[in-house]
């Protein structure tokens, strides 16, 4: 998913409603567990259509998850709500799929075994100019219940002491015609290198901790739709490309 720049008194607003809304789970929702894969995906996008965060919040198995994580997961989901929804389906787990993150010392980790992801689409609102992003949610099955999965949170490192969250996001499409593209970044982390490979469809996000992004470069290998790179440091836009169409490559180079 991405991030997006909001006033600070929107996000606390939304926390602290949240935190009345995370506190105030019962027993009636444990009852209203979906029993299979499509009844959970269309709980979802009931949820979604209806803006409604109470209840897609209620769909999401807690087992383990620190309240710090739900909280910072309901103003994900909250912002995610406010774009206008396209579509939604179960999706199998590809092979190549993350189930495992770590950053800046702390492994994420789902709190269910995962059988596959529902794949929800929005068409961004709050953004200059016309695109869908993906979001991809792994979900699980337990005590005979489907859930989306939680995401439980295990320190095994000291934090890295410059580290700041580092963001690089290429936009595109949603669409059959959306942009192919490859590439490569380098980013320090207590200064050293680290080099990472940018390769997909349409839209992806890389996020990670470090101490600055030092090049970006991504370009079109296919598709008819354009992409744009946006880099954000410590929630900062530090470069943002205008959408290209061609198959020029788009380089960012910290000056």
């Amino acid at each position: 998913m991405k991030a997006h720049k909001n006033n600070p008194m929107h996000h606390l607003t939304k926390i602290l409603s949240l935190l009345i809304i995370l506190g105030g789970f019962s027993s009636a929702f444990a009852k209203s567990t979906p029993n299979s894969a499509l009844e959970l995906v269309n709980k979802v996008s009931d949820a979604v259509k209806a803006k409604d965060t109470n209840a897609y919040m209620a769909l999401i198995n807690w087992d383990g998850v620190s309240d710090k994580y739900k909280t910072m997961t309901g103003k994900i989901v909250a912002d995610c709500l406010m774009q206008e929804f396209r579509s939604i389906e179960l999706a199998p787990l590809p092979v190549s799929f993350p189930l495992t993150n770590e950053m800046n010392g702390v492994r994420y980790t789902p709190n269910l075994k995962v059988l596959g992801l529902v794949a929800i689409k929005f068409r961004q609102t709050n953004t200059t100019h016309n695109s869908v992003s993906e979001m991809k949610l792994p979900y699980g099955q337990k005590d005979g219940g489907f859930y989306l999965s939680g995401v439980i949170t295990e320190r095994f490192a000291p934090p890295l002491t410059n580290a700041r969250p580092l963001n690089i996001v290429v936009e595109g499409s949603g669409s059959p015609d959306a942009g192919e593209f490859t590439g490569s970044y380098v980013f320090l982390q207590n200064g050293r290198e680290v080099k990472g490979e940018l390769s997909s469809k349409g839209n992806v996000s890389k996020s990670f901790w470090g101490d600055y992004i030092k090049s970006c470069t991504v370009q079109k290998i296919s598709g008819s739709d354009a992409i744009k790179l946006v880099i954000s440091e410590d929630a900062r836009e530090v470069f943002s490309s205008p959408m290209v169409e061609s198959k020029d490559p788009i380089i960012y180079q910290r000056k």
